[in-house]
């Protein structure tokens, strides 16, 4: 990885407490970019573009709230970033395979 900015976008997502709080326009202006350079540079750098990389972080973070807590399957969507449950059971089951509370039945140990 070459682009520190990118670095630094990337370290902000893996050490926010409040991954609801993140979104691309935010991560853009922490690292003083327009969010149209962000996301070109994002891609350039890591391949992914930078919602996908958001969603993937939000969803693994799910996973494990619901490995580890028996926090119901909405207070687990919105700690883990999803303001809309039913999105967030489908975006889930897209990555997963198996709805939240299928993954937590079958006792999955998380990503």
């Amino acid at each position: 990885m070459q682009d520190q900015r990118i670095k630094s976008a990337i370290a902000i997502v893996e050490n926010s407490n409040r991954p609801e709080a993140l979104s691309v326009d935010r991560l853009a202006g922490s690292v003083k970019l327009s969010p149209s350079r962000f996301a070109h540079l994002f891609r350039a750098v890591t391949g992914h573009s930078p919602a996908r990389y958001l969603k993937s972080v939000k969803l693994e973070k799910a996973a494990k709230l619901l490995a580890t807590t028996g926090a119901l399957v909405r207070d687990v969507a919105h700690r883990a970033g999803f303001s809309d449950r039913s999105h967030f059971v489908r975006e889930f089951k897209r990555r997963y395979g198996v709805s939240p509370a299928q993954f937590r039945d079958r006792g999955y140990d998380g990503p």
